[in-house]
């Protein structure tokens, strides 16, 4: 099955995967996933890849606040976590659906060779 330019890229995959298959029910309005969800997921789990990972899961598959993920990207090692953030209250049920993911470098490389003001 083919992969796309941003899976090839991912070297932390088997990491990334069941945290990924985790976070998607608790993203979900209600926790329930709509149609388009859930065959999007199917699809992704029936993949060899995915599925390897999944019979052979890495230790550390708990739940966790931020995704360590690591890139090769133009012969480079980049390393990053992941942080969701909710947005709205309990009183605003538009904003309350908001989510909002930021990539932060993990180590000093990536951040000097890659998240500098290229301006």
């Amino acid at each position: 099955m083919p992969s796309g330019p941003v899976r090839e890229a991912i070297s932390s995959w088997e990491a990334v995967v069941p945290s990924l298959l985790e976070r998607t029910p608790r993203e979900a309005v209600g926790g329930v996933l709509d149609a388009g969800t859930r065959e999007l997921v199917d699809r992704l789990c029936a993949r060899e890849d995915v599925a390897q990972v999944l019979r052979d899961p890495p230790l550390a598959t708990a739940s966790v606040p931020v995704i360590d993920i690591s890139f090769q990207f133009a012969g480079a090692a980049l390393r990053f976590f992941s942080v969701v953030s909710t947005i709205g209250t309990t009183i605003d049920v538009t904003a309350q659906e908001l989510r909002l993911e930021a990539f932060f470098p993990a180590d000093e490389a990536t951040r000097l060779e890659w998240c500098r003001d290229r301006a």
